[in-house]
């Protein structure tokens, strides 16, 4: 985390902090609570200073986006309430028009969220008791619930949070927009849709995956001055893993046998296209020597997109030929067209005893999934790459199950397989050695066929090029989706296509080059 103490401003976003190429740790809610305590503590001081911090970073973001103008706080029972009713102080004392919509009772209020309502009603700060109506100007501030609940919203807080997503308005969540579980990112009955989310003290894990990312809008952090309680705070088995500010340039004397032998199978008679955008990806991201096995069907209109790539026809799955490109091979990847018959079973086996790293995707994890045999054939060098729906079947259980936690269903997959696991979909997930990485980059454009061949094509060009398969892993997926934002960035999401994003990575990749 950056010191605070040289930094002017308040909070930065996190397309900022992930520009700086760090680490950045994620926590849950009961960690975010054991820390907000350790600062307290250090400062012999009760939470009405954090409160104050809060609403002091609450108060210079809103100034800093929005013209002065009028602010409605929708403020809960709790502590996020309290930091509502101080930043509804801060903006009394500048002048704007503010007014708070009180959702619980005020003489429910208790401790430090009662001490800050007590000022800001001492200040003068205008409020009432919400009875149903809309706001109809300025910015809304969502202080309903904070990072601790863990049960869905109903009756009247309900309908306030279905009141502020119905309004026509900025939205400002303070901590984490209200109805959203901070540890798994599940919505919890219904959640505030926001515009931004201001994180207090630490990021929460559950803000940058699955259906939170359709909340939290532009997702922001203030830390709040807390960076030595961070520091002394048990250690997060949860990371943000940007892009790396520079990759290596290569030698001058490279070759391209120094560049790594990447074995890609897959493409059978009806589903060419997948292994040839996993090719062209692998191309393009710098692999040095590509050789596919696939069938006879494929190899014309792979040399013609890829003239570059060497196929090789495999009719029977007995070929010494296949033994001898496996033996060579610096990385495998396999499944992107591969088919499920038994032809493409028995190449699964083939590729499992593979001593290289081993990217599985598509049609290979549906095979993993039905021939259970083959799981203690997997090693720890392999990698599994499912989407929600192939993460089912690995699991024997449905996608809602799936995407309700994110992060036990990737932890399920690593403890069962026992090998690395990339969950994607929106904030993909990478476990490896009992860390969980996630993705901060990608957008809804992503949301058609091909891309996961891309992304397989991209992983197994960083794998032969030397990177351990951990960094490898985080970097090609960073890659592929922080390639598509800059393609959204251009020409939108809709129409956005596989075969561009493997352009743009390769120029993405060029950019960091050192």
């Amino acid at each position: 985390m950056m010191n605070r103490k040289s930094v002017a401003p308040p909070y930065y976003s996190l397309a900022a902090l992930c520009s700086l190429g760090r680490e950045l740790p994620l926590y849950t809610a009961e960690q975010a609570r054991a820390i907000d305590a350790a600062e307290i503590q250090r400062l012999g001081s009760d939470g009405l200073l954090l409160m104050r911090r809060a609403a002091e970073a609450l108060m210079a973001f809103v100034v800093a986006t929005y013209p002065r103008q009028r602010m409605s706080i929708f403020c809960g029972g709790g502590n996020n309430g309290g930091d509502g009713w101080l930043l509804a102080l801060l903006a009394h004392r500048a002048g704007w028009s503010v007014e708070v919509l009180s959702v619980a009772e005020p003489g429910s209020l208790s401790g430090d969220a009662r001490c800050a309502y007590d000022e800001a009603r001492q200040a003068g700060v205008v409020y009432r008791e919400w009875s149903g109506d809309a706001v109809e100007e300025g910015v809304v501030v969502d202080a309903l619930f904070g990072s601790g609940l863990n049960r869905p919203i109903v009756g009247h807080q309900l309908r306030a949070v279905r009141c502020i997503n119905r309004l026509s308005l900025p939205v400002l969540a303070v901590d984490i927009p209200s109805g959203l579980c901070a540890d798994s990112g599940a919505v919890l009955g219904d959640a505030v849709r926001a515009d931004y989310t201001m994180s207090l003290v630490v990021l929460k894990k559950g803000l940058l995956t699955g259906r939170a990312r359709a909340f939290t809008g532009e997702l922001l952090l203030a830390a709040l001055g807390v960076d030595e309680a961070v520091s002394s705070a048990p250690a997060s088995h949860y990371t943000v893993m940007p892009l790396p500010v520079s990759l290596p340039r290569r030698s001058a004397v490279a070759h391209k046998g120094e560049s790594g032998r990447l074995v890609l199978i897959g493409g059978s008679a009806n589903t060419a296209g997948a292994i040839i955008m996993a090719a062209e990806s692998a191309l393009l991201s710098g692999a040095g020597l590509i050789t596919v096995l696939t069938s006879a069907a494929t190899v014309a209109p792979l040399l013609a997109r890829c003239p570059e790539v060497m196929p090789v026809v495999v009719e029977k799955v007995s070929d010494e030929v296949i033994e001898r490109k496996l033996a060579s091979a610096d990385a495998v990847v396999i499944g992107p067209g591969l088919g499920v018959d038994s032809w493409a079973r028995e190449l699964l086996s083939r590729a499992l005893r593979c001593a290289a790293p081993l990217v599985l995707d598509a049609d290979a994890l549906s095979l993993l999934a039905e021939y259970k045999e083959l799981r203690g054939v997997l090693t720890e060098a392999a990698i599994l790459t499912p989407h929600p729906g192939e993460a089912a079947r690995l699991l024997g259980t449905t996608v809602a199950a799936v995407e309700s936690d994110r992060y036990a269903a990737v932890a399920s997959l690593r403890q069962l397989y026992r090998t690395r696991v990339l969950l994607k979909g929106a904030g993909s997930l990478m476990m490896a050695r009992g860390k969980v990485a996630v993705c901060p980059y990608g957008n809804a454009g992503m949301a058609s066929g091909g891309y996961g061949d891309v992304l397989s094509g991209v992983l197994g060009a960083l794998l032969v090029q030397g990177l351990a398969v951990d960094t490898a892993l985080t970097i090609a997926v960073n890659l592929h989706a922080a390639a598509a934002d800059r393609l959204e960035s251009r020409q939108g999401q809709v129409g956005m296509r596989p075969t561009e994003l493997s352009v743009e990575i390769r120029e993405l990749i060029n950019s960091l080059v050192s």
